[in-house]
């Protein structure tokens, strides 16, 4: 599958108005109508990553956030024994 770009418009508004609750949500329903089309969702703020577990329990495909992917690489580049 190639590279697809959801971008969710409303977020700030949401965030506004209903705080993380709302941002888990609409995170949630976007994820959910993107995952068919795609294998893997990577969430693309930093920002993002405080609903992350959420997200993931709510989709049928595998869901990444930058600052997560970006500890672990660190993690293995500077103990690559462990």
């Amino acid at each position: 599958m190639s590279p697809r770009l959801c971008l969710a418009e409303d977020l700030i508004p949401v965030m506004r108005q209903e705080g993380e609750e709302g941002l888990r949500r609409r995170l949630c329903e976007e994820v959910a109508q993107l995952a068919s089309h795609v294998d893997v969702v990577m969430l693309a703020q930093f920002s993002l990553a405080a609903v992350l577990s959420d997200v993931r329990k709510a989709s049928p495909v595998p869901v990444l956030s930058p600052p997560h992917s970006s500890a672990r690489r660190l993690k293995q580049l500077l103990a690559p024994n462990e």
